[in-house]
Parts: structure tokens; sequence; C-alpha cells
């Protein structure tokens, strides 16, 4: 296994894998909740899009959706 820094946190990998194998690889990714949400509050602010904070299963990083749950 190797490990592979993303964000501030480390991801456990087998030898194939890459950070770009991720599910997640193209999404912005945040270090805290904190960060997630001040983000989304931004984005509704200037675009008027609702967006919330959820913790990434995959590399455990905070992403935002605009899908409700």
């Amino acid at each position: 296994m190797n490990f592979r820094p993303r964000g501030s946190i480390l991801v456990i990998m087998n030898n194939e894998s890459t950070v770009d194998d991720l599910p997640c690889h193209d999404k912005l990714a945040f270090d805290t909740k904190k960060q997630a949400e001040t983000t989304a509050t931004v984005v509704e602010y200037r675009y008027g899009s609702t967006v919330r904070a959820y913790h990434c299963r995959y590399c455990h990083l905070w992403h935002l959706s605009s899908n409700s749950v």
C-alpha cells in the first residue's frame, strides 16, 4: 500500500491506484466542514445556488453538493 497526500490527509491506496482513481478526484476538496460550509455560503450569496457540504467516504475530505438529502 502507498500513502498519498490529498488535502491535509493521507489516502491509503493499493500499488496500482492514484489519487486520480478516486471517484471524487475532480471535485473541490476542503479539509474541514467549516471551510466547505463557508464556501457554500459564498456560492449562495454570489450565485443564488444552494449547495451543502458533505463528508466524502472515498477521500475523507469535504465536498459541496447541489443535491439535497
